[in-house]
């Protein structure tokens, strides 16, 4: 992403609805899991692949230490905002500067549809991954919704469900959890895309990092709170985004 970006982004994302979602769907996700780790005197190893401007590290250090990488220096810069220096380093994620068997979790939030050579990313998480340590993994949903944002925020792709689960799987990861979210604005993302298409206004919303109205604002976060609800006991079906849990097995 190109600095502009990053710069809307480190603005809206403490509360604007789309992050705050994203974050609380991951947080329900990862009590699920990480709520019943044994107990030991050693805090759990957090790795963020991707870490952005740093919001996701902040959310991340409820759980354990955590160490954040990105490939963009603008993105680093606004971690350092954050106060987030002592554990942050410059890294494309196809080369992980840890040794192997390193981290109890690792993150990738919105990565991998970045990442050109995405299972070679996939595989580098599995290597710095302790036995029985998961990678937690959001991405965009269904290549027929790709648009011109896509192309300004540099996706290289979007993922079908069957794509998604079997890159995890040839990594080496056992898939624990797969499931679309961001259902409940599927259909008005679908009938504003098709609108746009029909009325060639492709370069309308090329980034989702729209300021919108407070009032706006408090409603979509209001009526998305219910997914994450739903996520702690189920998966759903269709969304326009993708969540993935895979875990390191002994003897993958």
């Amino acid at each position: 992403m190109n600095r502009d970006e990053y710069e809307l982004m480190y603005r809206f994302e403490e509360q604007n609805w789309w992050f705050v979602t994203k974050r609380k769907i991951l947080e329900t996700v990862l009590n699920s899991f990480e709520g019943h780790r044994e107990v030991t005197n050693r805090l759990p190893r957090i790795l963020d692949v991707g870490c952005g401007t740093g919001i996701i590290p902040l959310l991340l250090q409820r759980y354990g230490s955590v160490w954040g990488l990105d490939i963009s220096q603008e993105a680093l810069r606004f971690c350092k905002k954050r106060k987030l220096t002592q554990f942050v380093c410059q890294s494309d994620g196809l080369t992980i500067p840890f040794q192997g068997n390193t981290f109890d979790i690792i993150t990738a939030i919105d990565v991998i549809e970045h990442v050109e050579r995405d299972e070679a990313m996939l595989k580098e998480c599995y290597r710095v991954l302790r036995v029985g340590g998961r990678l937690y993994i959001t991405t965009s949903a269904y290549p027929f919704l790709w648009s011109e944002h896509d192309e300004a925020v540099g996706h290289k792709r979007r993922y079908t469900f069957q794509e998604l689960k079997h890159k995890v799987q040839r990594a080496g990861f056992k898939v624990k959890k797969l499931t679309y979210y961001h259902a409940l604005i599927f259909f008005p993302v679908l009938v504003l895309w098709s609108l746009k298409k029909m009325l060639g206004l492709q370069n309308l919303f090329k980034t989702t990092h729209i300021e919108v109205s407070p009032f706006f604002n408090k409603i979509c976060t209001q009526v998305l709170k219910i997914e994450p609800l739903v996520l702690k006991n189920v998966s759903i079906p269709f969304g326009i985004s993708l969540l993935c849990v895979g875990e390191k097995e002994a003897g993958n």
